[in-house]
């Protein structure tokens, strides 16, 4: 008998009570000392501790400023080797890589910066997935929307398959081998896409659908079970104008 899984794009769960209503919040922290959009980032985090990266992509120019947070506030470290915009990036606080910005490719280990081989498809606005600067995947990208994906194996940039929907401002999270793609851009001035794709280290899937179509979103992906999307726009800006009906909404898969 086939899984609802299969045929909905979701599992079912069973409790045994009834669940506890969630009563979690969002609140304001420390500022970045630099402020940017759509920069690289890479995280870790514990029930008691929690530290993140985020690299590149100031709101006015390219920027090669990298700033590390330790839960409290955000400190500079050293700078990326080329100033960038619109990465793509993941990993941990001592083990990353940033992509994009064309087809630039560097690697975090927690003090420096290093040059790697470059993406095979320049692009910048892309969905990345991966635990590191030793296994990492992007998907799609722009300019134009790309159905394009690679994978890194920490010495080079390797095509497979690429996404069912091409698109650009696409967000995602998980591993190199499983991953998620979620929401994006066909074109400036047009409507967002709300399609999310699974990966699975061969190929992807379609399965269930965001509830608001938007890109240029944030994700934060555990598993291709367990995810968070937030923020984003339904209508990118023409020519790199602001986007229109910017969104607060936070979904979780």
């Amino acid at each position: 008998m086939a899984e609802l899984k299969t045929i909905k794009g979701f599992k079912t769960q069973s409790y045994a009570t009834d669940p506890v209503a969630a009563t979690a919040a969002w609140s304001s922290k420390a500022a970045m000392n630099t402020s940017r959009r759509v920069g690289a980032t890479a995280q870790i985090a514990s029930a008691s501790s929690a530290g993140q990266i985020g690299a590149g992509g100031p709101a006015t120019s390219t920027s090669a400023n990298t700033e590390q947070y330790n839960g409290t506030a955000w400190t500079e470290v050293n700078n990326m080797l080329a100033a960038e915009f619109d990465l793509g990036g993941t990993g941990t606080q001592t083990n990353a890589i940033g992509v994009g910005s064309g087809d630039s490719s560097e690697s975090w280990n927690g003090t420096c910066w290093t040059e790697g081989n470059n993406l095979n498809t320049p692009r910048s606005l892309m969905a990345s997935a991966g635990t590191g600067n030793t296994s990492a995947l992007v998907a799609g990208g722009s300019p134009s929307a790309k159905a394009t994906v690679e994978t890194w194996n920490g010495t080079s940039w390797a095509e497979t398959a690429d996404l069912g929907t091409a698109r650009y401002a696409v967000s995602g999270g998980g591993t190199a081998t499983a991953a998620l793609a979620m929401g994006g851009m066909a074109a400036p001035g047009t409507p967002s896409y709300d399609n999310v794709e699974e990966w699975n280290g061969t190929s992807w899937s379609e399965i269930a659908d965001l509830s608001t179509d938007r890109g240029i979103g944030a994700a934060a992906v555990t598993d291709t079970e367990n995810a968070l999307y937030f923020a984003g726009a339904t209508i990118p800006g023409a020519g790199g104008g602001v986007p229109a009906n910017m969104r607060t909404l936070t979904e979780k898969w």
